[in-house]
């Protein structure tokens, strides 16, 4: 029991490990003015940066920075601006938009748009974008009042559901409307839910002796990537019985819940009323790992009959499969 105590803790803090070294999570602070895009703060927690105030810092020194250089700067049709604080200022010509053609749709009419360019302020965790027509608009728009104001319309949550809410729905894409001075519905916690499946064979070990796995199962997707899924599997597992020189066979069937890309966690018990005692396996709970390089590792805990544990392990090669009803 305390090796089975130690090894499970063990796999819980590796679990936790690859969960916090995801990259994917950016939450997105849009202000928009009459359809169209003014200015995004990005950053991998925006309710921090909001409780931190240090957005203000990276854009009073890059406003600092282009009144310093504005006269030395040159005429261009479209600018690629990028300021990252301590390190660089460059201002280039951008020539991949040049021929882009923009239209904003207000009140049923198509109203053509210059096209815009946009600088990009870099400081540590934090990215700014400010989108502009003229280079003139950065020096006369007010971007440090419209943030602001986007930030207190921002609600912040408690703490405590603010760590729920990122640990199990991580991205956030908030959008404030300066023209009505109100924070505007984004897109949906959820998304819009599909059907996955998945299908694997794995090779592992069973009671000290190697086991073959055939999975496979099918639920719903959901989660702004897609990436969450809960769905029905079952799991027929085989084994060679060295005492009668045959093969033995078991069912489980079961749910895998998939919280992230990167893991996810099932529950498994006896198909029917199939009774093994080869396997003498009652419930079996499951731990996976999907590396970034592919393939899948699992950690299973089997509870028996007689009300004792012990551990196994898999590894295989998953094929996930997702029908989207969009």
């Amino acid at each position: 029991m305390k090796n089975l105590i130690t090894t499970a803790m063990l796999w819980a803090v590796i679990s936790m490990s690859l969960l916090n070294a995801q990259q994917y999570k950016h939450d997105t602070l849009h202000v928009t003015e009459q359809g169209r895009t003014l200015a995004q703060v990005i950053a991998p927690r925006i309710h921090e940066v909001k409780e931190e105030g240090n957005w203000r810092v990276l854009l009073e020194t890059f406003q600092s920075q282009m009144i310093t250089v504005k006269e030395q700067i040159p005429v261009y049709k479209q600018y690629h601006i990028v300021f990252d604080r301590g390190t660089k200022l460059t201002i280039e010509e951008d020539l991949t938009i040049e021929n882009v053609s923009r239209y904003n749709i207000t009140s049923g009419e198509v109203i053509p748009m210059a096209s815009l360019n946009r600088a990009v302020l870099l400081d540590e965790n934090i990215e700014l974008r400010l989108y502009y027509t003229n280079l003139d608009d950065l020096y006369t728009r007010n971007y440090m009042a419209l943030i602001n104001t986007a930030f207190e319309k921002m609600k912040t949550k408690p703490k405590f559901v603010q760590g729920i809410k990122d640990l199990y729905f991580p991205v956030d894409d908030l959008y404030y409307n300066s023209s009505s001075a109100q924070m505007e519905k984004g897109s949906s916690l959820f998304g819009k839910p599909k059907f996955v499946g998945f299908a694997d064979f794995t090779v592992g070990v069973h009671r000290n002796d190697v086991a073959l796995s055939l999975g496979y199962g099918l639920g719903v997707g959901f989660g702004r990537k897609g990436e969450q899924s809960l769905m029905v599997a079952i799991n027929e597992i085989n084994q060679y019985d060295d005492e009668i020189s045959a093969s033995q066979r078991i069912r489980l069937i079961g749910g895998v819940y998939r919280p992230f890309k990167a893991i996810s966690f099932g529950y498994y018990a006896p198909l029917g009323r199939e009774i093994n005692d080869y396997f003498d396996i009652k419930s079996r709970f499951t731990s996976t790992l999907y590396p970034q390089w592919g393939g899948k590792f699992t950690v299973n805990v089997n509870y028996t009959r007689s009300d004792e544990f012990y551990l196994g392990f898999d590894f295989g090669i998953p094929l996930n499969i997702g029908v989207s009803n969009r």
